[in-house]
């Protein structure tokens, strides 16, 4: 499915404008540190754009903020995550605390997901 030419816009500005859980955590990501698999940033599928994408592995990684708290927003969440589950693909989300006070933890459970999907 193609993303609509304002999806790609907004992918190019979250890109140019991280928070500081997706600046950190991509630090750790890019150039495929992590279990030599390859990640994304900020990637468009369809109608919704994930934070960090990785082919390979078939996985999608969310940070969530506050914004997250709403129940509006917990709603729309789980319809996008059933939509990318739809899709073959793992999601795993994250609190934006999490990453910033356990970044450890984080990575390692992003490395158990990686190694239970053979690359």
């Amino acid at each position: 499915m193609k993303s609509p030419p304002y999806l790609l816009e907004l992918q190019k500005a979250q890109r140019q404008n991280p928070t500081p859980a997706e600046e950190i955590l991509w630090r750790v990501l890019r150039g495929a540190n992590l279990e030599g698999v390859r990640f994304l940033r900020q990637k468009a599928f369809g109608r919704y754009i994930v934070d960090f994408y990785c082919a390979s592995a078939k996985l999608v990684i969310e940070l969530d903020g506050e914004v997250h708290d709403t129940v509006a927003a917990q709603i729309y969440d789980a319809l996008r995550t059933e939509t990318l589950k739809s899709r073959g693909l793992r999601v795993l989300r994250f609190s934006n605390e999490m990453v910033l006070e356990q970044l450890p933890e984080v990575i390692k459970k992003i490395k158990e997901i990686i190694r239970a999907q053979p690359v």
